[in-house]
């Protein structure tokens, strides 16, 4: 860490209401201390960005061998006891606060130029983590939405792997239900009722289809890298990963990954002036999340964050 110093000399404090005089000051400190700042704030953001992928691979590993397809031959369908702390105290309910980006350079968003905008690119962090709130409703849930997401997507649930095309959102449901009844058991609570349990499923799912986790990555990318008149952003669908689901020791965590391509808006050139990979990851406590479907009403806010890599 870097120590900056004034140093004033002598101060006249004859002379009337007092002045500096014969002082020396380094200048250089009101230049040097913003941009190290900014290098600081850089480097925290990709270490939360490992933070969350770390968390959630760390998750989706217990559950698969807890409750999925690496659970050793004749174990319990609970996965048995486990030793160290409950998942809920490790990955839920709440994330850690990411690093906000008003120490950061410029946004390219505010370019005025294309060299302008892609000065600004470089000048980003490799990656950026920004935190939003998200909401669960029960009246806001949209089933036959939901149903045609999934139907044309694939996911991975405790480590099970689920084609949108065989089984689709009935079997999600039924994994993620699963899931929840899995760690319910193993923690000794009573089994919530079926229809709440899969209304659990449900809302769990409405959050993390591409509709909705989509929506939120795509709004943070045209919000720090959409520019009018300079670059176009375009998603590249192919190229996303399957949804992940890990619902393991009282916590569901979802992560949904896309990726997006910034052009030049003249259309000159083949190559992408940038690639961004987001990845959206949200977690909610099973506790709070059979509340919210045993009173088949209201809604739950919960914690989600939004993970961007660009790529020059």
């Amino acid at each position: 860490m870097s120590v900056f110093v004034v140093v004033v000399e002598r101060i006249d404090s004859g002379a009337a209401g007092g002045r500096v005089s014969g002082a020396s000051i380094n200048t250089d400190v009101f230049l040097t201390a913003q941009q190290a700042i900014k290098e600081v704030s850089g480097d925290l953001h990709g270490v939360l960005a490992k933070v969350e992928a770390l968390q959630f691979d760390t998750a989706a590993l217990v559950a698969a061998i807890a409750h999925g397809p690496l659970r050793p031959p004749g174990s319990a369908p609970s996965g048995g006891e486990w030793v160290g702390l409950p998942a809920k105290d490790v990955f839920g309910p709440g994330m850690a606060p990411p690093v906000h980006p008003e120490a950061l350079p410029s946004s390219p968003a505010s370019a005025s130029s294309l060299s302008e905008y892609e000065l600004r690119v470089q000048g980003l962090p490799r990656s950026l983590v920004l935190g939003r709130e998200i909401q669960l409703s029960v009246k806001a849930l949209d089933v036959k939405q939901d149903t045609k997401d999934i139907n044309r997507d694939n996911l991975i649930v405790n480590g099970q792997e689920i084609s949108g095309a065989k089984g689709g959102y009935s079997e999600a449901v039924a994994a993620i239900s699963a899931g929840l009844r899995a760690g319910e058991e193993a923690a000794g609570r009573q089994a919530w009722p079926h229809d709440r349990e899969e209304l659990a499923a449900q809302l769990f799912l409405g959050a993390l289809n591409r509709t909705s986790s989509g929506f939120y990555a795509f709004e943070e990318v045209l919000r720090l890298l959409n520019c009018d008149g300079i670059v176009v952003v375009s998603p590249e669908s192919a190229a996303a990963r399957p949804l992940e689901a890990a619902i393991t020791g009282g916590v569901a965590l979802g992560r949904a990954h896309t990726r997006y391509a910034v052009h030049r808006a003249d259309g000159c050139g083949s190559a992408p002036v940038a690639v961004v990979d987001a990845y959206f990851h949200f977690r909610v406590d099973a506790t709070s999340l059979s509340s919210l479907a045993l009173q088949a009403a209201g809604d739950l806010t919960v914690p989600a964050v939004v993970v961007l890599e660009t790529h020059i």
